[in-house]
This record gives structure tokens, sequence and C-alpha cells, in this order.
């Protein structure tokens, strides 16, 4: 493995580390340490700062790709897998910790809720939600179409909100046994939505097969006569695998990555091509940003990620 190659002052590769396409990244240890999946069956773990890199293996059967990841506790991590499993995961023991069972298909993605509670969703339609400490849900909904997407309100973490095949976003309260709507909203996506992002003042983004990024109004007793705040064209046609690419603010909502781009939210331009400083041409589908050190990290279509210093 390639741990570090330097394109300039602001971006840095990581390198041989999956053979295909990374599907799941994320920044820890106040951007110090990325741990990234995807259609290799395994988990690399990237520590920046000694330039150091390990890999985690065998965590499911039959090499499946381990299409999602989030941190819960610490050294631990959530992961869900082509093969409807859900596993638990130490990464500084590599040790597989917890097998989780409940979906029927391919898990799609993994929120984290609390230190010790997170939510999935799947092709199988299925919305769940986990403690932890228990190998089965604890709350679950299911729905006519494959979810794809999944985001837990910053302000009220029993609310959460999904989509997927549908492009209708809708809103759950995990603490009613009924599986209650909170609200559904028919969204402007002509796609299948494959990201949703909320921050704290419940502005939402929305990315879909269509190569739009949409800019809503997320308030369950919304006051505006339309929930849509503006629509960003990322005029990016070059996801013919059909991955679920996802989208995600930085600074509160100031801007929105997608696509290895950074859009203004407010004046939908773009601020940041950061493909174009790519050292070879990705195409990205994952991204994450660390606030306290300002990185932003990119998985890309090739097998490799980018981080880049804001």
């Amino acid at each position: 493995m390639s741990v570090i190659l330097s394109s300039d002052s602001a971006l840095i590769e990581l390198s041989q580390g999956h053979e295909s396409a990374v599907l799941a990244c994320k920044l820890l240890n106040s951007g110090s340490t990325v741990v990234s999946s995807g259609l290799d069956p395994h988990i690399c773990i990237w520590d920046l700062n000694n330039s150091k890199s390990y890999l985690i293996d065998n965590i499911y059967r039959q090499g499946s790709a381990i299409t999602t990841l989030d941190i819960i506790d610490g050294p631990k991590i959530i992961t869900g897998s082509s093969n409807s499993q859900v596993a638990l995961v130490d990464i500084e023991t590599g040790q597989k910790l917890r097998n989780y069972t409940g979906h029927q298909r391919a898990v799609n993605q993994l929120r984290t809720i609390s230190q010790d509670r997170f939510i999935s969703v799947a092709d199988d339609g299925a919305v769940k939600a986990w403690d932890s400490h228990q190998k089965k849900p604890v709350w679950e909904v299911s729905t006519e179409f494959p979810l794809f997407t999944v985001a837990v309100s910053p302000q009220q973490e029993h609310t959460v909100y999904v989509s997927g095949l549908d492009p209708v976003i809708t809103a759950y309260d995990i603490r009613q046994s009924n599986g209650q709507v909170l609200f559904s909203w028919d969204t402007n996506h002509v796609e299948p939505i494959t990201s949703i992002d909320i921050t704290s003042n419940y502005k939402m983004c929305s990315m879909a097969f269509d190569n739009e990024i949409h800019i809503a109004d997320a308030k369950l007793r919304s006051t505006r006569d339309s929930r849509d705040l503006g629509i960003i064209d990322t005029c990016n046609d070059e996801n013919v695998s059909k991955f679920l690419i996802r989208n995600k603010f930085i600074n509160e909502g100031q801007f929105v990555v997608s696509q290895g781009l950074m859009f203004d939210a407010t004046t939908k331009e773009r601020v940041i091509d950061f493909k174009s400083n790519a050292i070879s041409d990705a195409n990205f589908i994952d991204m994450d940003y660390d606030l306290k050190s300002k990185k932003v990290l990119m998985g890309s279509e090739t097998g490799n990620l980018y981080v880049y210093q804001m």
C-alpha cells in the first residue's frame, strides 16, 4: 500500500489500499485518521500523521463488499455489506465485535445516532434502528421501494429522514413504535435520490442520479409555501456505474460537497473543483468533512482516496 503521494500543498492521495471503488470513507481523530471501505472485502485504516496504513480483512463471509460505515464509539465503527449483514468492528484491534441481523438485501447506508445507537437503510426497503449491544433491531419500518440514504436530525436524534429509488423524502420519529410518518415530501428530483444531509438549522441537501443537488427546508412544520431553496446542477454525468454518490454540507450549510466539487449553498456557484487537482482522473463517490482540522476526504471509483486541506 502506498500511504501518501503528494500532489500539491493542499491535496494528498491515499493509494493501493483498495483494488476497486471506495464506497464509504470517514475522518476521525480530528482528521488524523481515515477509514475506508468499498467493493473489495476489507477495511483500510490510514494514519496520516505517521504515514502508515493497515488492512482489516474477513469481516463478512464470501468476500462481500463493505458498502457503508460510520464511527460509533471511539475506535469502533459500524459497517454494512452487500450480503445484508451489519457488523461492529474495533479498528484498533482489527476484531469484529458483533454481527447484526435483520436486513434481507444489501445495506446501503448507516448513520450513527448516538454513542450506542445507529440507523440503517437497505435494498429491502427497510429502515432499522439498532442498539449496538443488541443483535436485532430495536425499531423498524418497511417501505415499498429500495432505500439508498438516511440522515439523522442534528437537533432531534429521534428524527430520521430516508429516501431512495422513489425520489420522495420521508421523515420518521423512531420513538414511535407504529412507524408513523412525520412528513413525506415529493421532491423535484426526477431520478432516485442517493444522498441526503441535514444541518442543525434544518437545511437539507439531496443528491440524485439526475446529477442535481437540491437545497430544501427540512423542518417538520415548515412555514414556507415551498420547501425548495434552490437547485445546483453539477453538470457531471460520469456516474455510468450508478454508484450511490453522496453529498454533504460543510461549515454549517455554507457549502455543499459532492462528486469532487464544492458549491456555495446560497449562490449555487462552484467554488472548488477538487478533481482538477487530483493525481489521477477520479470520479468521486463518498466524502466526509472534519470541522476541527478543516479537511475534506473523498473516495473515488479508482480505489484511491484524496484528502484536501481547506
